[in-house]
This record gives C-alpha cells, structure tokens and sequence, in this order.
C-alpha cells in the first residue's frame, strides 16, 4: 500500500493524508506515525498532518500530545473551528457532555462568522446526531432541523436523518433516506440509510 500511493505520488501531501487515514483504520497506529513523520521530513507539514496527530493521540490515550495538537491548530488560519469540533467529540467520547456542546457551539459560531455556512451546518447536524446519542431527544429533533432548513447538502440529509431517527421520528428520517436514494441512486455512501428502516 504504502509504496504504491507514495511511488506514483511523492511529493502529493494528499498522498500521506490518504494513506495515514488508512492505517489509522486499519489500527495500524505505528504506520500511521511513521508516515506522518516522513511527510514532515519531506517538508510537508500542514495543520492537515497534525490534525491527524491528534487522532493518533486520541487512540493512544496520549491528553498531553493532543492539547499540544490543538494549540497548534488553533493557532493556524481556518483551522480554529476544526479543532474546537475535535476537542468536542473527545469531550462527547469521554462523556463530558456539557463541555462537549459547548465546545461544538464555539465551532460552529466561529464558521459562521468565518463565513463559512455550509460547514457550520454539517457541524450542527453532527450536533443533532450527538444530542440523539446523549439522549436528548426534543434538542436533537430541533437541531437536525435547524441544520434542514439551512442546506440540502446530502451528508447534512444524511446526518439529520439519522439524528432523527435516533430521536424518534422515523417518517422523516425515511423520508430523507428516499430523497437521498432518488437524488444520489450510485452514492455508496448515501445508502446507509437502508439502517434506518
């Protein structure tokens, strides 16, 4: 794998990203190292390299080297928001919920203000999806549709209708689910929705 994608591409940092991304996923965390830290000795460092540190610190239950990553990110342009919605979801993983909203509120204020809708959108529907699972049903209804109303975008769909569907309201939720299976019938990735029904 790894001599492949960097073979044809040494000097693409998309070439580490995906290639990080895939032995996060497959759990081989020393790999994933190991190849982050031959793209920053190529000279490709980027906030993208340390934001997948920080998932790496997150899996090795490592607090010190991921508040080291997100001082990082917090310091780099546009990168603020996607380290406040990180430290949310490591808040949500480790069942700080109250700092887990208001850590994904921050993020989403800062993309707006950034100008930034589409994303600040996705942020509230994974909002909606994390209230569902803390159950908070009423708030997380209200959020996916708050998100709803601001885009069609088909992973804010997607997001929300599963959202929904945790918090109960299954007409809608398979409603979304066709309209994504009409609007997207070879997206592999839209047809999740099948686990809703």
């Amino acid at each position: 794998m790894k001599q492949q994608s960097l073979r044809l591409t040494p000097d693409d940092p998309t070439s580490y990203w995906g290639l990080i991304d895939a032995y996060i996923a497959l759990n081989r965390l020393d790999e994933a190292q190991a190849t982050i830290k031959e793209a920053q000795a190529r000279n490709l460092d980027s906030p993208t390299i340390h934001s997948r540190f920080y998932e790496l610190d997150f899996l090795q239950h490592n607090n010190e080297a991921m508040e080291r990553e997100t001082a990082y990110l917090i310091g780099q342009p546009w990168w603020p928001p996607f380290a406040l919605y990180s430290e949310s979801e490591t808040a949500t993983f480790s069942g700080q919920i109250s700092k887990a909203r208001e850590l994904m509120n921050r993020a989403i204020e800062e993309l707006k203000r950034r100008g930034n809708t589409q994303m600040a959108t996705g942020f509230l529907a994974q909002a909606a999806f994390d209230e569902a699972l803390w159950g908070n049903l009423p708030v997380a209804r209200q959020k996916a549709d708050d998100a709803l109303a601001m885009s069609d975008e088909k992973h804010v769909q997607a997001t929300s209708a599963i959202a929904l569907a945790l918090s109960g309201d299954s007409a809608k939720a398979t409603r979304l689910g066709d309209d994504l299976e009409h609007r997207f019938p070879e997206d592999t990735s839209m047809r999740f929705y099948y686990l809703l029904k």
